[in-house]
């Protein structure tokens, strides 16, 4: 049997948990921004820098930390720096999954959706943006169950649980 200790020392874990992910983030974002050369004049992407962090709590109560932008090649596709890496975020609810993805600037007619291999392929452009993420679902879904709305930039994905 568990006694009040364990169970706050599970629950200040998270936070730590936390803190040493933000750290880890803040240092690794500290150095990049550094290493810019302000000066340079042929820059290999053209302002706005995006780059940026989105944290949440899973359901299973570990805290998870999600990158997003376009100043790091790694976060890229295939390292290009024009495409940008959007801000997502998954919600299971009981019978469906629902995703969201921020895609500001692109028409719909622009949004292409690919479910293949328990993952969901978001590609977008517009003139001036273009989006690519691969997201992971956490669940077995029916592809033939795929609603999407899109509105003021977010692209609302729909999917029943199999």
């Amino acid at each position: 049997m568990k006694d009040k200790g364990d169970k706050n020392k599970k629950w200040f874990d998270v936070f730590d948990e936390f803190e040493k992910k933000f750290d880890d983030l803040l240092d690794e974002m500290s150095k990049y921004l550094d290493s810019i050369d302000v000066e340079k004049k042929e820059r290999e992407i053209e302002g706005p820098y995006i780059y940026g962090f989105s944290f949440i709590i899973g359901p299973d109560g570990k805290p998870e930390i999600g990158k997003f932008g376009h100043i790091r090649k790694a976060y890229t596709s295939k390292g290009d720096p024009n495409i940008r890496v959007p801000l997502t975020d998954i919600i299971e609810r009981n019978n469906e999954i629902i995703v969201l993805v921020e895609l500001p600037g692109v028409n719909e007619e622009n949004i292409h959706i690919l479910i293949k291999s328990g993952k969901i392929h978001v590609l977008a452009s517009s003139d001036k943006r273009r989006y690519k993420k691969v997201i992971p679902l956490p669940k077995t879904v029916d592809t033939s169950s795929l609603k999407t709305e899109y509105r003021n930039g977010i692209l609302e994905i729909k999917l029943n649980k199999v």
